[in-house]
């Protein structure tokens, strides 16, 4: 994937001079579509620096609007709030450079993308993230905070949009369209777990981009579709349903029998989003290409079903 040049390194190297000192060394690693992300070290600290440029990192065919990344700085800094040690500590923000330096609180070996792609994350560790998340929504519940400000509908739109919408399923549209008439609050928005990370200390997130005015549901059934997605081939496994489970154990959240369909769909959405997405692929290196034919199948089957539980999808395996 083409990745854009459109940042000045001697900005880097005058931001960074200016709030750690002259003595680091920098690199730039693999961010999400939008942001240019470096990986910045001295002798005490490792942090993270975030650019946000006038075109997409990863699709710089796409223009984008540098001066919102303050609407990570905005969600950086309430999540933190509720919970300093799961979220990153913003060290120094510049909206006229667009830029965000933090604390880094992932390391490559407890990221949750790579311990759900080698199967080392069991039912106690969804729970865990489950009453962070949990923990997360029910402070936000009631928060009137403006994350993306003027942009708020508009964001929540397009994002229903992009991530199930989209997809060309007619059952997810009416999912959406039902999800619309859910309350709304302040939700993560992309609880990818390439953004995440676990250990024996805690839970970890470490990108608030999405952060937005949307749907508890939707959070919830975003993140419990990548564990089932990376549990397909796992017979025994059964962490997207833990999870589902510990976070209604632990948040003020109550789902009926409708609630609990929409819940399902969207976890298959998410499914789909990420196994036939041409333009952003995801790793999942313990599916092979036809397994992945398969559950794209099996996925669109379920679709035509009247209604869905979490258990009924829980139990596709290939």
């Amino acid at each position: 994937m083409k990745v854009s040049t459109d940042i000045d390194s001697s900005a880097i190297d005058a931001f960074l001079d200016e709030h750690i000192g002259s003595t680091y060394t920098y690199m730039p690693v693999s961010g999400g579509l939008v942001h240019h992300v470096y990986k910045v070290s001295d002798k005490k600290r490792e942090y993270f620096l975030k650019i946000r440029g006038t075109n997409f990192a990863k699709m710089p065919t796409v223009v984008c609007n540098p001066e919102e990344i303050e609407y990570e700085y905005r969600a950086l800094k309430r999540f933190h709030e509720i919970d300093p040690k799961a979220f990153p500590e913003i060290i120094a923000y510049d909206q006229a450079k667009s830029m965000i330096l933090m604390l880094s609180v992932m390391t490559p070996d407890i990221n949750l993308e790579f311990l759900l792609n080698t199967g080392m994350v069991n039912n106690a560790a969804a729970e865990r993230i489950a009453r962070l998340i949990a923990k997360v929504h029910s402070t936000l519940q009631n928060d009137k905070t403006l994350i993306k400000g003027e942009r708020e509908q508009a964001y929540y739109a397009d994002n229903l949009y992009y991530r199930l919408s989209s997809l060309g399923r007619e059952s997810l549209v009416k999912a959406v369209e039902s999800l619309r008439k859910h309350r709304k609050q302040v939700i993560f928005g992309d609880l990818s777990p390439k953004n995440m990370a676990i250990d024996a200390k805690g839970v970890y997130v470490c990108d608030l981009d999405a952060a937005h005015y949307g749907n508890v549901l939707f959070d919830v059934g975003f993140f419990a579709g990548h564990l089932l997605l990376h549990s397909f081939n796992q017979p025994d496994s059964h962490v997207a349903e833990a999870f589902i489970k510990a976070y209604l154990s632990n948040s003020e959240l109550y789902i009926d029998a409708s609630d609990e369909d929409i819940l399902a769909r969207i976890m298959i959405g998410t499914c789909i989003y990420r196994l036939d997405n041409s333009i952003v692929p995801y790793n999942v290196p313990n599916l092979t290409s036809d397994e992945q034919k398969e559950l794209l199948g099996k996925m669109d089957d379920l679709l035509l079903r009247d209604i869905l539980t979490v258990k009924k999808i829980g139990n596709v395996k290939v």
